[in-house]
């Protein structure tokens, strides 16, 4: 076999909101800087709206109208809010493509990023699987390695993309294998991602949450084998209850009630529990995550 060409990968330059959150959320302090946190989000106009906007949301259900932003840190906490910057800006960071089919599936993953999230969080709270953003953070940058993909090789990746509008009207384009993608750049978008995160200087479960996302089993430690099935099965979710094929990211024939019942193992609860609760979060989670993909 022919020894494929090196490619460099290359990222968006950071903006200086992405670059700040990641630094909140790479540390670890024994008392969260929310403070410091509320700083950066107000010298970002556009972020402080959205950040506003998605804690009024339905999702997070709070009873009274927040209008400040250190408002809505005392009440949702520093690593939630942390997440909603975190998707604005990464959506922000990669949202400047100049090819319309580029631009179309950056659309589909972001859309897809945004919902797994949000089920995953949904999953690690009602299970009581610590911590729950975590989950929620890991769903927001599971697909970061397409979008490294299509921001730096977007003539070599976007072929692989299949056109999908023969099988659904609904199915703009559908995502290689990431035996396709190995083929082609000696690596897949996990291991992309993963490696993204490394350079990106986030806690080293984040990454490996992301390298296992196609066999959690292989997950050694108990916590993190619990929180990668929360992201695999918030994807999962994503596809058969919310977009019902519409982002058209495989999941490599993993169906949602077989990651359940992973899920459920050892704890009290059963698959038809996690599907009701599931189904019953479909709404919020569906018009969250078309807000998120809306703003900015």
């Amino acid at each position: 076999m022919q020894d494929l060409p090196e490619i460099e990968f290359k990222l968006p330059p950071l903006p200086t909101t992405l670059g700040e959150i990641l630094q909140v959320l790479s540390r670890e302090a024994p008392v969260p800087d929310d403070k410091r946190l509320v700083t950066i989000i107000e010298k970002d106009p556009a972020i402080a709206i959205y950040v506003l906007r998605q804690v009024n949301s339905a999702y997070y259900g709070l009873r009274r109208q927040v209008t400040e932003i250190n408002r809505a840190v005392s009440l949702l906490g520093l690593k939630r809010v942390c997440n909603l910057v975190l998707a604005a800006a990464l959506k922000q960071t990669f949202a400047y493509l100049e090819d319309s089919t580029a631009q179309t599936i950056y659309g589909q993953i972001i859309k897809t990023s945004v919902a797994t999230a949000a089920f995953a969080r949904d999953l690690a709270t009602y299970l009581h699987i610590p911590p729950a953003e975590m989950a929620f953070t890991t769903g927001i940058l599971h697909q970061l390695g397409r979008l490294v993909f299509l921001y730096s090789v977007p003539h070599l990746y976007l072929p692989l993309w299949q056109n999908g509008t023969a099988a659904t009207a609904r199915v703009s384009y559908l995502a290689p294998s990431r035996e396709t993608e190995d083929a082609r750049f000696n690596t897949d978008y996990l291991r992309l991602g993963a490696s993204t995160l490394r350079e990106w200087n986030l806690p080293e479960e984040f990454a490996t949450v992301l390298s296992h996302l196609h066999a959690p089993a292989q997950t050694t430690d108990s916590q993190l084998r619990s929180l990668t099935l929360t992201v695999v099965a918030g994807q999962a979710a994503t596809e058969e209850l919310l977009l019902a094929g519409e982002a058209a990211i495989p999941l490599e024939n993993r169906h949602l009630p077989g990651l359940l019942a992973a899920l459920s193992e050892g704890r009290s609860t059963d698959v038809e529990e996690l599907t009701g609760f599931l189904e019953g979060r479909k709404a919020v989670v569906g018009e969250f995550t078309q807000t998120v993909v809306a703003d900015l």
